[in-house]
């Protein structure tokens, strides 16, 4: 990672979310709240709100390849607002895969990646035949990747987890297909606790909180993996951005439950709100 600039600059490459709850509107969000710059690429237009997907409409490699390049092209031309770590989320094709390992073999950012397959409302995105893509392509490119229990379990073919130790387990059998460090995301789970697994070269590394119970949670993962991106851009520790991240997360959500108790935005699966709310302006 570059030392010439002092400011955590990410790029985010994922999906619209034109209710603005997840995708590109919750990493614009999530990097703004942490005081980051967020370039964006967008791999997909969805029409969607918390309640339901009605249309995804992927956007083709080209697309894809010219936004990035635009964006790496400031290294030459203003180094301070070149990225030093990606975010990807919704990936829409092989192609978009297969591109973004090109792309990533020539710039070597760190990269943490969000296997984003369903949308919290239950609709499919990422489709979960593009697994093996994401295994055989990216695998070796990926710093961090940030899977939920379903997601582990497509890419494993076993499953879902069922316990802390279960998880575990899985972790280190996504760490065995190559990725060099593995979050596991354990908010699936039964029981009063969220408990996440981190598994990479330091060791395996447990986050416990009391969970929320709540169920204004939409936009959940693309925040905490946007989070730790822009903790890796301020040079913290894969350790320390996690915790950082995964606390950033639980104040957005308790934001939400502020805010569902005076008037929700909807009944079920409500958007986190990334900054408190401001009566005074």
């Amino acid at each position: 990672m570059s030392p010439r600039n002092s400011s955590p600059v990410v790029l985010c490459i994922g999906g619209s979310d034109s209710s603005a709850g997840a995708g590109i509107q919750a990493d614009l969000k999530t990097a703004a709240a942490m005081g980051a710059w967020c370039h964006t690429v967008l791999t997909a237009v969805t029409a969607q709100t918390p309640l339901a997907v009605t249309a995804v409409f992927p956007l083709d490699t080209a697309i894809l390849e010219a936004q990035i390049s635009a964006i790496m092209a400031l290294e030459n031309e203003a180094k301070n607002l070149a990225p030093q770590v990606l975010k990807v989320g919704m990936l829409a094709s092989e192609d978009q895969i297969r591109s973004l390992a090109t792309l990533q073999n020539r710039y070597h950012l760190p990269m943490v990646v969000d296997t984003v397959m369903k949308a919290s409302s239950g609709a499919e995105l990422g489709a979960r035949a593009l697994a093996p893509a994401l295994v055989e392509y990216l695998t070796a490119s990926i710093t961090l990747l940030t899977p939920n229990l379903p997601e582990a379990a497509a890419i494993l073919g076993k499953a879902e987890a069922r316990s802390p130790t279960e998880m575990c387990e899985q972790a280190r059998s996504l760490r065995a297909l190559g990725f060099k460090a593995v979050l596991l995301k354990g908010g699936h789970l039964s029981g009063g606790k969220v408990v996440d697994v981190l598994v990479s070269d330091e060791g395996e590394t447990f986050y416990e909180d009391e969970k929320l119970c709540t169920p204004h949670t939409h936009g959940s993962g693309c925040t905490l993996a946007t989070a730790i991106a822009v903790g890796l851009a301020k040079r913290k520790s894969l350790v320390e951005a996690i915790k950082d991240a995964r606390s950033f997360v639980r104040q957005a959500i308790l934001n939400a439950i502020e805010q569902a108790k005076q008037q929700p935005f909807v009944e079920t699966n409500g958007p986190l709100l990334h900054f408190k709310r401001r009566d005074d302006l």
